[in-house]
């Protein structure tokens, strides 16, 4: 196996363990009932987020230097609409759904009693929105990478 599958099979990986996890936050969101349960969730998914961003940084990494070594440059359109996909999926990130997760676990850290509050599931309708956004942003991103020698 030469350098550039090293690299290649690097980037796959990285995909899996950047991207791999977030999918999951929503059923371990939408499986607590309690507040307790929810402030769990919480802390497993800070501890879940190491992972995926060690991975996602690895993943962008892995693809530039797979640009260079095979000096694609900027001429392919699936390769351009990819990094406009990821810039928009940094912006998503950042501008909307990590507002909403802050905001979230404020309403869960001054929450008295088990009872979920009304507060929270309002936060949280914006939270699924951009989930949404969120996942089908990384579905397309995934559908190019795959389709791209067809």
């Amino acid at each position: 196996m030469n350098g550039i599958h090293v690299l290649f099979t690097l980037h796959i990986v990285s995909a899996v363990i950047g991207i791999g996890p977030i999918f999951i936050y929503p059923f371990l969101i939408g499986s607590a009932k309690t507040v307790s349960q929810l402030r769990f969730v919480f802390r497993i998914i800070t501890k879940i987020n190491i992972f995926h961003s060690i991975g996602s940084t690895t993943l962008i990494g892995s693809g530039v230097w797979l640009m260079i070594e095979l000096n694609t440059g900027f001429h392919m359109m699936w390769l351009n609409l990819s990094l406009l996909l990821t810039a928009l999926l940094s912006v998503i990130v950042f501008l909307f759904v990590a507002p909403c997760t802050k905001k979230m676990r404020e309403i869960l850290k001054n929450a008295e009693g088990e009872e979920i509050p009304q507060a929270y599931y309002e936060v949280k309708k914006r939270w699924n929105a951009c989930q949404s956004i969120l996942y089908t942003d990384i579905l397309l991103i995934l559908i190019l990478m795959a389709t791209k020698q067809l």
